[in-house]
């Protein structure tokens, strides 16, 4: 027994499997969802194809890309003379809401009035600015189902103070969840990715001190509560961000003030949510580890380091297993910075069934245990769900291809109900 991945096994199906027909007993009912992991995917910003000798305007050049998580299949996104910045995923992987200037210079920095908050289709059509005004707004989320996003803006101008905002995925009902007085700031927020009552992470400094602690309140802004703060070992914390699951956080953490050319240290640590058994993830060098980001999968992290090679400073963006393990640079360019994962694949298929049945949603682990029939894969575990398709878990699930690339997938119940039999779905490989 072993694990291995949906599409991969389909594949080798492809070329081993004789193409079959679907049985007349089958009847096509409606589409549902079917989420596999070919790969996972990284969105991030670069300057991979900025003009070498332009320097006065090279920030108009920070584009939008996507790689694999082994930093091939590189793909360009955006193409314009504005700067994209800070860009996250729609949980469903329709949408981008990242944050934008629209006329950027040299001189032009992260804290600087004119940015604000924008979304465009994954492909990078459909650009839509969502906030308009004369101040900061930046660090853009999606909440779990797409619906809200979570930003910060300089709600005074002239960066005196930060406040956390909500607003609708298309800009409305734009509401504020804290009250900063001058010198006061909120920053980083990040939805929880929970069905439930979604919670938000934030880091929060007061007096200029720049000592920033990690604090999580609900959406609406209500019950803030401090979860970790800083103290002589962690100078500051930044870029808190829950596991799929909810039950940890990932986040930055400023371990030495004057580090390597001036550039202060910053290591990567995991913890659990109520801030015990903080763990440290990336080594220490004089290398700073920042803006980490939990893995679809909950296994890996991504993020991006500044490190000095001697001329200046690199920016590449890594990835390393949660236990620190097996860290390696995706980035064959620098500088590139910024990376967020793509949700999981999820594809649309058409369900076909011999007897009725009310739902037809469900999720399928992509590490599933198999073995070979004859040449037939039969897969015997799996996590399937709601509850009236889920009580197929144990009985057996048979999986084909044909020539036209359709894996095919059915299972066979024998209870005596006989409420779920030879159901049949099927799904394009792409």
């Amino acid at each position: 027994m072993r694990n291995i991945s949906l599409v991969f096994i389909s594949l080798l199906l492809i070329n081993i499997l004789r193409p079959i027909n679907l049985t007349e007993s089958c009847e096509e009912k409606q589409q549902v969802e079917f989420r596999c992991r070919p790969c996972d995917k990284l969105i991030f910003q670069s300057l991979r194809d900025a003009p070498c000798r332009n320097c006065d305007s090279l920030k108009k050049y920070w584009e939008l890309y996507s790689m694999d998580e082994n930093g091939f299949k590189i793909r360009r996104i955006t193409n314009n003379l504005y700067w994209e910045h800070q860009p996250d995923i729609s949980p469903n992987g329709d949408k981008i809401v990242f944050a934008i200037h629209y006329n950027p210079v040299r001189s032009t920095e992260e804290t600087d009035p004119g940015w604000e908050i924008a979304i465009m289709d994954i492909d990078g059509t459909n650009l839509t600015r969502l906030t308009n005004n004369d101040k900061l707004d930046a660090c853009p989320h999606w909440n779990h189902d797409g619906t809200k996003i979570v930003y910060v803006s300089d709600t005074s101008g002239n960066l005196s103070c930060l406040d956390i905002y909500t607003m609708d995925s298309n800009g409305e009902n734009i509401t504020r969840l804290t009250n900063a007085d001058i010198g006061e700031f909120y920053a980083d927020p990040s939805f929880s990715f929970s069905n439930e009552e979604s919670k938000i992470l934030y880091i929060y400094s007061e007096g200029y001190t720049d000592n920033w602690d990690i604090y999580m309140m609900n959406e609406d802004g209500s019950n803030k509560q401090l979860v970790l703060s800083t103290n002589s070992r962690y100078l500051a914390y930044h870029d808190p961000m829950f596991s799929p699951d909810d039950n940890m956080i990932v986040f930055s953490a400023k371990l030495n003030e004057d580090g390597n050319h001036g550039i202060p240290v910053y290591k990567i640590f995991t913890m659990e949510i109520n801030g015990s058994n903080i763990t440290q993830v990336t080594d220490n060098d004089d290398e700073s580890d920042v803006l980490p980001q939990y893995s679809p999968d909950g296994d890996k992290i991504a993020y991006f380091t500044w490190s000095w090679d001697g001329i200046g400073f690199e920016r590449k963006i890594r990835i390393i297993n949660i236990d620190g393990t097996r860290e390696r640079i995706l980035s064959t360019f620098s500088p590139e910075e910024m990376p967020s994962w793509y949700p999981r694949d999820t594809r649309k298929t058409n369900v076909y069934e011999e007897k009725k049945i009310e739902k037809t949603r469900f999720h399928t682990n992509e590490k599933l245990k198999y073995r070979k029939i004859s040449s037939i894969w039969s897969w015997k575990e799996g996590n399937i769900f709601p509850v009236d398709i889920s009580k197929l878990k144990n009985m057996e699930y048979t999986f084909f291809a044909d020539s036209s690339k359709l894996l095919i997938i059915s299972w066979n119940s024998e209870r005596k109900t006989n409420q779920i039999k030879n159901i049949c779905i099927k799904m394009n490989i792409y």
